[in-house]
């Protein structure tokens, strides 16, 4: 688990690298550094969903049920944290244009991912299941709905 200013990497061939080593060479570094130290505040004050410790639809799978995954709809703090970034940008033009300089446009994924969450209910369940011979089925995701609806979709 990581939590804030953790880093990992996915191979022994790659080294974390942190933001103020990423951008030492830049004669505005401490300027950049205070903008994201503003930005890191700014995050921290979004509060995260509660964790979970149980589900009500582990009960409702079948007993092939082979992987089960739980984490709460994270839609509210994906869009709060867009907010609270989109206005970082706004106030600084260094930081926007540092992070422009890196091709990177996440505003589309995050609206996406934003969007659909609003289908998810409060609890998003992926779940694999073993099929007859044994062998595993391609997983499925599975919400609550609403209590008029069926338990599970």
């Amino acid at each position: 688990m990581l939590h804030p200013g953790d880093q990992t990497v996915t191979s022994p061939n790659l080294e974390p690298v942190s933001v103020k080593d990423d951008i030492g060479w830049s004669r505005n570094r401490e300027k950049l550094i205070q903008q994201l130290e503003s930005l890191r505040a700014g995050l921290a004050e979004i509060q995260m969903p509660q964790l979970r410790y149980s589900s009500r639809l582990l009960g409702r799978l079948p007993a092939n049920t082979a992987v089960f995954v739980s984490i709460p709809n994270l839609g509210e703090y994906m869009a709060q944290t867009q907010v609270v970034f989109q206005k970082k940008m706004d106030e600084s033009p260094e930081l926007r244009a540092w992070w422009s300089g890196h091709g990177v446009d996440i505003a589309p994924v995050l609206e996406k991912l934003r969007t659909a969450s609003d289908y998810l209910g409060g609890e998003v369940v992926l779940a694999g299941f073993k099929g007859p011979d044994g062998r595993p089925q391609a997983p499925v995701f599975l919400r609550r709905r609403s209590a008029k609806g069926s338990p599970i979709s």
